[in-house]
C-alpha cells in the first residue's frame, strides 16, 4: 500500500542540526567566559553560527508548512524550531556583549552557569529528535 499524503520529515534533520549548532556555540561562549585569547574571533564564528541557525530555522519552518502532519505535531515543531533558535539569539547577544564591554574577567558565578549550560547544550545535541 502506499500513502497519497505527502510526508517530509527532513526537518527532524534540521532541528538536530540546530541543536548541535547550539552546543558548538555554547562552548564558543564558555571560551570568551574562560578569557580565550581571541574574543574578537570567537564572537565572530558564534555569528555565523547564529547565521546558519537562522537559515536552518526559515527551512524547518518552510518545510512544516509543505509537509503532511497533523496539527498538534505541527505546533510543537514549530515551537522547538522557535525556542532553539532564541537559545541561540541569547548566546549571540551575550558574546557581543562580552567583547563589547570588553570584559576580560568574569565572574566566577557567571562562569559556573555558562559551564551548567554547557552540560545542558551537550545533553540537548544528544537527543534524538
Amino acid at each position: 500500500m502506499f500513502n497519497l499524503m505527502p510526508k517530509d520529515s527532513a526537518f527532524y534533520v534540521d532541528l538536530d542540526q540546530l541543536a548541535a549548532i547550539i552546543a558548538r556555540s555554547i562552548d564558543l561562549l564558555s571560551q570568551l567566559f574562560n578569557s580565550a585569547p581571541d574574543p574578537a574571533q570567537i564572537v565572530s564564528q558564534i555569528e555565523n553560527e547564529r547565521h546558519v541557525a537562522h537559515l536552518l530555522t526559515r527551512e524547518v519552518l518552510w518545510r512544516v508548512e509543505d509537509a503532511f502532519i497533523t496539527p498538534f505535531d505541527r505546533e510543537d515543531i514549530l515551537q522547538l524550531d522557535s525556542d532553539l533558535y532564541g537559545v541561540m539569539e541569547s548566546i549571540a547577544n551575550a558574546a557581543e556583549r562580552i567583547h563589547l564591554y570588553g570584559m576580560h574577567h568574569v565572574y566566577p558565578h557567571l562562569q559556573g552557569q555558562c559551564n551548567i549550560l554547557t552540560r545542558v547544550g551537550k545533553l540537548v545535541n544528544e537527543v534524538e529528535i
